[in-house]
């Protein structure tokens, strides 16, 4: 969507990794299901998605989730 000033967003319809962060494998209790839970105090660093963000003005708004073609990752 555009801001104020009408200008695009910076990602949309752009692709960008986003980074998953959580607890380290292997241990539990109630300090690793907050990391799990909160990627901001975690510790261990889990992988990244790529993802692509798109933003239009619908009176029925969807959500998708779509495989992306094996070109564009490239």
């Amino acid at each position: 969507m555009p801001d104020a000033n009408d200008v695009p967003g910076k990602f949309n319809g752009m692709f960008d990794w986003k980074n998953i962060y959580g607890a380290p494998k292997g241990v539990s209790g109630k300090i690793t299901d907050k990391m799990n839970l909160n990627p901001e105090i975690a510790s261990f660093w889990k992988g990244r998605i790529l993802c692509q963000c798109v933003a239009e003005e619908t009176d029925k708004p969807l959500l998708l989730i779509r495989k992306i073609d094996p070109d564009v990752v490239e």
